[in-house]
């Protein structure tokens, strides 16, 4: 560990053991004396730190859980027709939202923090164009994007959700636990997820997403 006089000392590497299952966002930090830094903030609304770049803490994180972002990011972009800012889910209950939380210093600096979706409260936009997140811990992110772009963000990790429960623990889990929009997206998801499981859905109820008008759900029609 880094000690310098006035400075308070944080950590080379972050131990994931430390905080996971803990977890409520991972940002992108400018700290005086460390320079890029990412701030872990967990779902007690405390804050640990990682002198890593933001890049890197993520990383550690994925492979920790054995997976590895790009196959996320492929694997759930196909899903929700994106290649960028894909919602990563590491977990049934750590699915990071990526959101741009600051403006880099250099090209080699990341933008982009992670927000853990089940422990978004709610979402307001601000007067500069951007928005805060607020998280059930009381903790507010500050995001660059509207409150418009980070919803579509929520809508997208629900059904990358949904689907990453299909595969991790089956159809049968699906009727239980889950529920499926609006008829034309229903049916939609429902052929998805037919060849997901590799049998018939049917009969499956109707809900809400948690924000029904977004239009990402108007985009996979």
């Amino acid at each position: 560990m880094l000690v310098m006089e006035g400075i308070v000392p944080i950590p080379r590497v972050l131990d994931v053991e430390e905080y996971w299952g803990k977890l409520a966002g991972c940002i992108p930090l400018y700290m005086d004396g460390y320079g890029d830094v990412t701030e872990v903030i967990l779902n007690d609304g405390t804050s640990k730190y990682d002198r890593r770049p933001i890049q890197h803490v993520m990383e550690h994180i994925a492979t920790f859980t054995g997976s590895n972002l790009t196959s996320l990011r492929r694997c759930y972009g196909d899903i929700i027709s994106r290649k960028k800012h894909v919602p990563l889910p590491l977990s049934p209950k750590i699915l990071f939202i990526p959101c741009k939380c600051r403006t880099p210093r250099v090209a080699s600096d990341s933008a982009t923090g992670y927000v853990v979706y089940q422990q978004i409260e709610e979402v307001v936009q601000t007067g500069s164009g951007g928005s805060a997140i607020l998280l059930t811990n009381g903790r507010q992110i500050h995001c660059m994007q509207s409150a418009r772009y980070v919803e579509e963000q929520l809508c997208r990790a629900r059904i990358i959700e949904m689907f990453y429960h299909a595969r991790m623990f089956g159809y049968e889990h699906l009727l239980t636990n889950w529920n499926f929009g609006k008829k034309k997206r229903r049916e939609r998801l429902v052929n998805q997820l037919s060849v997901l499981v590799n049998r018939s859905v049917e009969g499956i109820p109707d809900c809400n997403f948690r924000t029904p008008a977004c239009g990402v759900c108007k985009k996979i029609d």
